[in-house]
Order: structure tokens, then C-alpha cells, then sequence
């Protein structure tokens, strides 16, 4: 799994090193991010978790994939509601929630891949059955058995 983690932070950080182009500078792809320019330049380094509310933000304001920018996924090979963005919210509100309660739990899932995964899966859900927000307590038992 570790090396799991090496490969998708080297594969992200390569997503970033080519995108940041769109923002004239690391420093004003950084700000669209909300980081400094150090720590913008360390998730290019594949260096420490990306949270997933400066990929969306860095995504929105450099007019970048989000999809495509988490995962290497392009959007055009993805179901079109996935690209709406009541789905992105859904999932960015997914996160923070699962994020919030692994730490409350004093648990984690060290792979942030399946962290989005869980996190997209949440959002499937609620979209489907048209809820605007995500009842992470409906998926404590499978989260804690996930969560290590």
C-alpha cells in the first residue's frame, strides 16, 4: 500500500507539474490552491497528502478537470452527472465528513486513492436517491472496517 501511495502522489504531482503552466506561475497556482508556493511545490514532489479542498480549488480556478486532476481519469470517459457540480460538492462534503470522522475515530485509511474512492461512492449514493447531503453515520460500520 505504501507504495500504493508513492505511485498516485508521483502521478498527481506529474498532473500538477503539467497544469501549473495555466496559472503563469508556481506562486499563482499555489495561491489558486491556497498553499504557499513551498508547499504547492512539495505536492508536485509527490511529498505530503494533497487535501482534496486545495485540488478543487486549484481545479476551479485554473478551469482544470477535477476528475481528471484526482485521479488521471479523462471526463470524457466518465458518466456526464459525475461532471456537475452538485456532484463535486457532494463529493468535496464527503470527504471533509470522512476526514473529520477518521480523525474522530482516531482511525485512517493511508491510501488516499481510497479515500476518493469512498468519498466519490458516498456521493454515488446520495446523488442517487437525490439527497443534497451526504448521512456519513449510514456508513459507520463499513468505514470503521475499512479504516485501519
Amino acid at each position: 500500500m505504501v507504495n500504493e501511495n508513492r505511485t498516485y502522489s508521483r502521478e498527481l504531482g506529474q498532473r500538477l507539474n503539467e497544469t501549473y503552466v495555466k496559472f503563469g506561475s508556481k506562486a499563482a497556482a499555489a495561491r489558486a490552491a491556497g498553499v504557499t508556493t513551498e508547499t504547492f511545490s512539495s505536492w508536485i514532489s509527490g511529498g505530503p497528502k494533497v487535501p482534496i479542498q486545495g485540488l478543487q480549488s486549484y481545479s476551479e480556478r485554473g478551469n482544470i478537470d477535477f476528475i481528471w486532476l484526482c485521479t488521471g481519469i479523462d471526463a470524457n470517459k466518465v458518466d456526464k452527472h459525475i461532471l456537475s457540480d452538485d456532484f463535486i460538492d457532494l463529493v468535496a462534503d464527503a470527504f471533509e465528513q470522512l476526514e473529520s470522522l477518521l480523525k474522530r475515530l482516531k482511525r485512517s485509511i493511508p491510501d488516499s486513492r481510497y479515500k476518493i474512492k469512498l468519498a466519490i461512492a458516498l456521493a454515488e449514493e446520495a446523488y442517487e436517491d437525490q439527497e443534497k447531503v451526504i448521512n456519513i453515520n449510514q456508513h459507520l460500520k463499513v468505514i470503521e472496517a475499512i479504516a485501519s
